[in-house]
């Protein structure tokens, strides 16, 4: 299987440097169209963060959103590990995500996600709703940060799935507080595997284990809270 990568091909290489400056936060929709017609380059959906462009595979179908300013590896990390939580506990509302790209300290790279890709079939009835998404995760004790209001951040699977398609990450306080064994018993009795299991299980620690660094790299020995000046960890 081949190396999964963000390419740097021309049209990334000229959204990265119309918004290299601070002020250029974005580009309009209409910007990345036109910057798509110039360089023949398919785009499958764009937003205040990041652009989606589908990438070849000959096994899977994936997408790579590249973000427009840097994104340090700990927040890639974090994305990570929580679309993992998300896309096992819900497969039909979360996209899986094969990869996240953060910024490396030697050298210049796009940052961004490589994920599944949803194909929105807008006439499909909805199967698995995204309403009790929520909920449920009240339920086992997750809770996450998702925008809700906004319908670019949903579509409809072909399998009639619901799909958040905006990253989310945890409220760390209900994180750090969480019951694993209701977790886990949680899963059990609704006929997750135990691999599942794992891989949930796993990247909850992770989190928290990935929250604890920044709290030692952002606090002076007094206590004080510092800026890092870096990318926030590897």
């Amino acid at each position: 299987m081949p190396k999964l990568e963000i390419p740097s091909n021309d049209f990334i290489k000229r959204v990265k440097e119309k918004t290299k400056n601070p002020g250029d936060v974005f580009l309009s929709t209409w910007e990345v169209k036109k910057l798509a017609e110039e360089y023949d380059q398919e785009v499958v959906g764009d937003g205040g963060e990041c652009v989606v462009i589908p990438l070849e595979d000959n096994e899977r179908d994936i997408v790579a959103a590249f973000t427009y300013k840097e994104m340090s590896s700990i927040t890639a990390k974090n994305i990570f590990y929580s679309q993992r939580i998300l896309s096992t506990l819900f497969p039909h509302n979360f996209p899986h995500f094969y990869a996240a790209f953060g910024r490396k300290k030697d050298k210049k790279n796009i940052t961004g996600t490589i994920r599944e890709r949803i194909r929105n079939n807008k006439k499909r009835e909805i199967k698995y709703s995204f309403r009790e998404i929520e909920e449920k995760l009240a339920e086992i004790g997750l809770h996450f940060d998702f925008d809700s209001t906004k319908n670019d951040n949903f579509i409809i699977g072909e399998d009639g799935g619901e799909y958040y398609v905006d990253v989310s990450l945890p409220f760390m306080y209900y994180l750090k507080n969480l019951k694993m064994e209701g977790l886990v018993s949680y899963m059990q009795e609704n006929g997750y595997s135990e691999t599942d299991i794992s891989i949930v299980t796993t990247s909850i620690k992770r989190l928290i284990t990935l929250a604890k660094e920044l709290e030692t790299k952002t606090k002076a020995p007094n206590g004080a809270n510092v800026s890092t000046g870096g990318d926030g960890g590897n």
